[in-house]
């Protein structure tokens, strides 16, 4: 038996894991969105929007999918690590216990989370990059303007490209409403409010400027929205992937795995989750959330994404020499 003593992975070495990867994900995402909005220059964009070929445009934007994927991928590599680094300490086990990041079930699981953030991004993003076009073409901008609307769309949803050229109008309008705007810049608010004292409109280069630093804000926002989420599900994926490896092995065994399922314990727990804090299940058995979607692990790729953006709960595994049977409370 390679198991020597109780001993447990916490679920806060797992919120450790998924913190320290959450930003460079999130920086995956700027970069990748930079990328393509530095090959894409207004005049190029504006030749392809003014001959009617928008497939082309779009289709650089897949890459920005790929780049998340390929930063998740990493991080769940990393975990699978650190997992099978921190059962090798401490004589957990009397044998060393490693990852392997080339195991034919790692390698597809990579494939997947690529594949799935391809078509997640891509479809956001188009329907994203179609609704500014569709919004230029109703407003009757000419082929650069659209352009710019277009370029400035990329990495944004489409809630948040509406956001941003609702800002805009707001701006132009002189509407008060702009200044209650959470992600403004709130150092442009002083000539916001002379402007509307004197009922003199802003120039076309002032709220041109203020609606960038608008859209970047939230261009960050989403990136760490992406960084939290896809950090959390890799973090558990590859310590999933670890303990499978193991077992294949014999170097475990699969009823000597307990994990419990924990919460933030606070206001933002989703009430699906919170209902889960401290059950318990084995290895192999999913966590139900609701009466059509059960969950692997907190951030499973396969559920839908209202039970797991911006999720915090972390699983904890108890390692119990000879096996135990744990059923859920």
């Amino acid at each position: 038996m390679a198991l020597r003593r109780e001993a447990e992975l916490p679920a806060r070495r797992i919120r450790d894991q998924a913190r320290r990867q959450a930003p460079e994900i999130a920086r995956a995402f700027l970069a990748a969105v930079r990328g393509i909005r530095d090959r894409l220059t207004l005049k190029d964009l504006a030749d392809l929007i003014d001959q009617g070929r928008f497939e082309e445009a779009l289709a650089m934007i897949d890459s920005v999918g790929r780049t998340v994927g390929g930063a998740a991928g990493q991080a769940m590599t990393q975990s699978g690590q650190a997992a099978a680094a921190f059962l090798s300490s401490g004589k957990i086990l009397d044998v060393v216990v490693s990852y392997d990041q080339t195991n034919t079930r790692a390698v597809a699981a990579i494939q997947r989370s690529t594949l799935r953030a391809v078509r997640e991004f891509s479809a956001e993003q188009r329907a994203a990059s179609r609704q500014a076009l569709t919004e230029g073409i109703r407003e009757g901008l000419n082929p650069r303007d659209m352009a710019r609307r277009f370029r400035d769309s990329i990495g944004l949803t489409r809630r948040q490209e509406r956001a941003v050229a609702n800002f805009r109008r707001l701006l132009t309008d002189q509407s008060p409403e702009a200044l209650e705007r959470r992600l403004r810049d709130r150092r442009f608010d002083s000539t916001i409010r002379t402007a509307m004292r004197n009922e003199k409109a802003l120039s076309t280069a002032q709220v041109d400027k203020m609606v960038e630093r608008y859209r970047q804000r939230y261009l960050i926002y989403r990136s760490q929205v992406i960084g939290r989420t896809e950090a959390l599900r890799s973090a558990h994926q590859g310590t999933e992937e670890m303990f499978r490896q193991a077992i294949d092995d014999g170097q475990l065994q699969a009823n000597e795995l307990v994990r419990t399922w924990n919460t933030a314990a606070d206001e933002r727990v989703r009430h699906s989750h919170a209902r889960l804090n401290g059950q318990r299940r084995p290895l192999g058995t999913g966590w139900e959330v609701s009466s059509t979607v059960t969950l692997d692990f907190p951030g499973d790729p396969d559920a839908p994404a209202e039970e797991t953006v911006q999720c915090r709960c972390c699983l904890s595994t108890r390692l119990i020499p000879g096996g135990v049977d744990a059923p859920a409370k």
